[in-house]
């Protein structure tokens, strides 16, 4: 227990360095001059892969530690979104290590770090209880300069680990519309004898409406997850109109290891209603629609319906949904005629049945499209060859 909690007061002091910035194309640093700190503070933002070439908006996440946790939280952004399961996102990284511990926790009392198993001079020194000032300066500077200069779509979330995640925390309860969605990650709750544990159960009813909280934390002892089970057992009995709280504690994760497992999770918890499912598909083109409506509404951007289609279509194959697969690869093609995967799922389908006839009318459709790729019309050929040659044996 005394080894975990020095490893967990040595990471709320100075952060994790063990991730190195990625993907340098669509990442830039952005130095801002803020007058309300006084200092230059660094911003690492991370557009996505398409956003030169699309108008597209995109959902913003706001995280603290910026350069420490941008590696993992790109390739778990990325790969979700590349699943269809959360939407593209800019990825905004404020730098909190220049005096980290002072920028994260609120005010304090002094005898509220006897709960700790070593002394906590280390804290003290940090200059604790800046908060405020870094919250108004998310508020007040980061956030209009992101509107200004990048295509957000509206819908923003606020990410932080330990001393994040109090933070994040401490952003619900004093700014609660600053942002739709927070994810907390072994928030350091236990911060002045539970105080803002006592200050989220205060939170007007009406200012959780439509926010999304996720809580994490891993095998951490008393100190972080006592009150993490508090939070979780007062947010988990809110019945409030569109509210969503989801939480977990990652076994076999310390206190630095669980933030990988935390993001990820955590944004698909936020985003849980994205993706398609086969209930929506099953139940035809108009539900899928509404659906996409839906989203757009909600997070203010225009579903890429083909990807989740096409993983869906085949979901339903494998589960022995073949009509419902079809309809599928035939919604895929009416929306985008030239998509080479969905002919091959169909074809592939009728030659299965054995119905070659069809499955070659399949692939004459895909020739049939003007804007098909010269190098997608070989491979069809190829196709039409075999299921020829296979109907001429099966005719013998």
């Amino acid at each position: 227990m005394r080894h975990i909690c020095l490893v967990l007061l040595v990471f709320c002091l100075f952060g994790c360095d063990g991730f190195s910035e990625s993907n340098q194309t669509s990442t830039h640093i952005i130095e801002l001059q803020s007058s309300v700190l006084g200092e230059k503070r660094q911003l690492h933002l991370h557009l996505p892969k398409q956003y030169a070439e699309s108008q597209q908006k995109y959902p913003t996440l706001f995280m603290t530690d910026g350069r420490e946790n941008l590696q993992h939280t790109i390739a778990s952004v990325e790969f979700l979104s590349s699943q269809g399961l959360i939407p593209e996102l800019i990825i905004v990284g404020i730098e909190s290590n220049q005096n980290r511990t002072h920028n994260l926790t609120p005010t304090y009392r002094e005898d509220s770090f006897e709960v700790l198993p070593i002394d906590g001079a280390m804290l003290l020194n940090q200059d604790p209880g800046g908060a405020e000032a870094f919250l108004d300066f998310i508020a007040d500077e980061v956030k209009p300069y992101v509107q200004k200069h990048y295509r957000v779509s509206g819908y923003d979330v606020f990410a932080g680990h330990s001393f994040g995640g109090l933070f994040a925390v401490y952003s619900l309860v004093k700014q609660p519309d600053l942002f739709d969605a927070f994810i907390a990650i072994s928030p350091s709750l236990w911060w002045d004898h539970q105080a803002w544990l006592g200050h989220l159960k205060s939170i007007p009813v009406n200012k959780l409406t439509d926010k999304s909280i996720f809580l994490a934390v891993g095998e951490e002892g008393p100190l972080m997850e006592d009150p993490y089970e508090q939070a979780k057992l007062y947010l988990n009995n809110q019945s409030i109109d569109g509210f969503k709280f989801s939480a977990k504690r990652f076994l076999g994760e310390n206190h630095n290891s669980v933030v990988n497992q935390g993001m990820y999770i955590g944004l698909k918890s936020i985003f849980f209603d994205f993706a398609l499912t086969l209930a929506n598909t099953a139940q035809g083109e108009k539900k899928i629609l509404a659906h996409q409506q839906l989203i757009e509404s909600k997070y203010g951007v225009k579903q890429h319906l083909e990807i989740q289609l096409e993983a869906l279509a085949y979901d339903a194959l494998f589960e022995d949904e073949q009509q419902l697969s079809m309809s599928l690869f035939e919604l895929i093609l009416k929306r985008e005629p030239n998509t080479l995967s969905a002919y091959i799922g169909l074809a592939s389908i009728y030659a299965k049945q054995q119905n070659y006839k069809k499955a070659i009318g399949v692939y004459e459709r895909a020739l049939s499209q003007p804007k098909l790729a010269i190098g997608n019309r070989v491979q069809i050929n190829d196709h039409i060859a075999e299921l020829e040659a296979r109907l001429l044996k099966a005719n013998l």
